[in-house]
């Protein structure tokens, strides 16, 4: 009898905790997002990363390249006009 084990492309039997293709994550306040917005948005466009915006430690909302945000609404099948 012999048993075949599927290994995932990860590396581990189990995988990887983290995709290697999972976008980048930030966590910034509020406060300080406020002052950099700009300069942060173009940032994450050009490098894919995702923006978690916090207030007094708690996720308010999060910032997503365009591009990802479009894929995510095809996706799921839902309009990706505004």
């Amino acid at each position: 009898m012999s048993i075949t084990l599927e290994v995932p492309p990860y590396g581990t039997p189990y995988g990887e905790r983290y995709d290697p293709d999972m976008p980048k994550t930030k966590t910034m306040g509020v406060e300080a997002l406020r002052k950099v917005l700009g300069q942060e948005l173009e940032k994450a466009a050009e490098e894919g990363t995702h923006i978690f915006a916090t207030k007094h430690g708690i996720d308010r909302g999060v910032f997503v390249p365009m591009d990802w945000y479009r894929r995510a609404r095809e996706a799921l099948k839902e309009p990706t006009d505004r």
